[in-house]
């Protein structure tokens, strides 16, 4: 049941991306690692287990430029904390937060960055969409997409892996912010998913 859950989950992310803005790249290893970490916290040992009730940081980047030092250095650091704190925490979903969580500090520990820069938000506004009869969109408003290239060497057990994402952030009380995901609206009789908003 467990199980069936988080590919619940994962599902829900991957459905997620495209209507965020959010991009994976090429190596889809990246993607095992992301769903093997948001696995691993709903095993004996939850590495996110301190996830519920988290708070947005009220001190967080106020430029782009800042964002992106502030990633780096904490990412290049391997301090977990610091980057879950550019996350927008108010209002998302608690069945994405371990998701989201494992988004932004994929890889941390073994990977480097390679390529960290701020893009155009292509996306005129944030589409809600559907998932069994509830309603999901951004916690906060996109303003503007981040392309995140990190790159693994090799080690024994696994080979030399490449994880690439684009995802959105916005701003809030001028400070900059990964966007999350909210639920709108949660209704009592479950349909199928319906499809992204035109």
């Amino acid at each position: 049941m467990i199980m069936k859950r988080i590919g619940q989950i994962t599902a829900c992310w991957l459905m997620l991306m495209p209507l965020c803005g959010c991009e994976l790249g090429q190596n889809d290893e990246g993607v095992q690692d992301a769903q093997a970490e948001s696995s691993a916290a709903n095993s004996e040992f939850d590495p996110f287990d301190d996830l519920a009730g988290r708070k947005t940081n009220p001190i967080a980047p106020q430029s782009e430029e800042a964002f992106i030092a502030a990633y780096r250095k904490a990412y290049e650091a391997g301090d977990r904390e610091a980057l879950l704190d550019l996350i927008f925490w108010d209002d998302i979903d608690p069945k994405f937060a371990k998701t989201h969580a494992a988004s932004v500090i994929q890889g941390l520990g073994e990977a480097k960055i390679l390529e960290l820069k701020f893009e155009p938000y292509d996306k005129p506004e944030m589409k809600t969409f559907e998932i069994a009869g509830s309603v999901y969109a951004a916690n906060l408003e996109p303003r503007r997409n981040i392309s995140i290239n990190r790159k693994a060497a090799a080690t024994k057990l696994k080979p030399e892996r490449t994880y690439g994402v684009r995802t959105p952030v916005g701003i809030h009380d001028g400070r900059y912010y990964f966007c999350g995901v909210k639920l709108v609206e949660e209704t009592d009789s479950p349909q199928e998913d319906s499809q992204p908003e035109e």
